[in-house]
């Protein structure tokens, strides 16, 4: 028997594959021009740096797109990412997008833009009832925390069956900036739709 140390070694140190957990579908909503269509450009690009130089233009439909082995605190988890515009028109079919497989949605807000808290509040009843094993996360936008925080508070008020929420920040709209936010929030997402496992 013919033994060499370095294949042996190299065997016995490496990291065992982490588990592929599934696929997770995420609905991705907000007013036109909070940063969804950058969100899912940046998914698709992966190796892009910062946004493209031509404005994105705002989604008139649906925009899918499947993000393959996104790494997460479990192992890896694949996301269906829908992302649905923002027009007034659009809004009214945001419900029919709502479903018991949906693991989360994420809505991107200028929580200076009082209607955009609305089109929110508005959706919570339909969320509750259509998808309620779906977490919710608050992403906002040219704002931080704490308007957000506030503004969330006063649409509670206002609207009871809005549920619990995580807020988060992104720096979207930041024509240098956007590919770490991209990222963090990426990987936030994947991490809260594997955290039951």
């Amino acid at each position: 028997m013919v033994c060499c140390v370095w294949p042996c070694r190299a065997w016995m140190t490496r990291e065992p594959r982490r588990a592929l957990m599934g696929t997770r579908q995420v609905l991705l909503l907000g007013l036109d021009g909070v940063g969804k269509s950058a969100f899912l450009w940046l998914c698709e690009n992966r190796n892009s740096q910062r946004l493209p130089a031509e404005r994105l233009v705002p989604t008139m439909g649906v925009q899918k797109l499947t993000r393959a082995e996104v790494p997460c605190k479990q192992g890896f988890v694949n996301l269906d990412l829908t992302e649905i515009g923002g027009n007034m028109r659009l809004r009214e079919y945001w419900q029919h997008y709502l479903r018991p497989s949906l693991s989360l949605v994420v809505f991107f807000v200028d929580a200076r833009v009082e209607d955009a808290l609305d089109a929110l509040g508005r959706l919570a009843g339909s969320l509750r009832r259509m998808a309620p094993g779906a977490s919710l996360v608050i992403v906002s936008v040219k704002s931080n925390v704490e308007v957000l925080r506030v503004s969330i508070a006063a649409l509670r008020a206002r609207y009871p069956e809005l549920p619990e929420a995580r807020l988060a920040t992104s720096g979207l709209h930041l024509e240098d900036g956007a590919r770490p936010h991209a990222n963090a929030l990426l990987q936030e997402i994947a991490d809260i739709v594997t955290a039951g496992g």
